[in-house]
């Protein structure tokens, strides 16, 4: 049995960022990503040059992503100082074992 390797696919955080996303052309690459769950980590450096990351997971990472940016930062500190940052990235994680019912067992979401 051969064993598959996780999709690690590192994007700018934003909407540039999510663009590139939807803009996948290898098919394979594109449904890990954008069909499955996947797990996620934003990291920025902020005024100080601490480097602040999140880490997540999600069955929609656009979605989620449009979420952080829009309304996360309205209601949480750590997320304007994430707005704020500068040099925001985001690795988007996907794999076939990554799926809703492995999620809801591991995250209990």
């Amino acid at each position: 049995m051969s064993e598959q390797s996780p999709v690690v696919f590192p994007v700018t955080y934003g909407r540039d960022g999510l663009a590139v996303l939807n803009n996948i052309q290898d098919e394979k690459k594109r449904t890990l990503l954008l069909d499955y769950p996947t797990v996620y980590v934003i990291g920025t450096e902020d005024k100080r040059h601490a480097v602040m990351l999140y880490v997540g997971e999600t069955t929609d990472i656009r979605q989620r992503t449009i979420q952080h940016m829009d309304i996360d930062p309205s209601n949480h500190e750590e997320w304007q100082q994430i707005a704020q940052g500068k040099d925001g990235r985001m690795v988007v994680i996907g794999h076939p074992h990554f799926n809703p019912g492995l999620f809801t067992s591991v995250f209990g979401t």
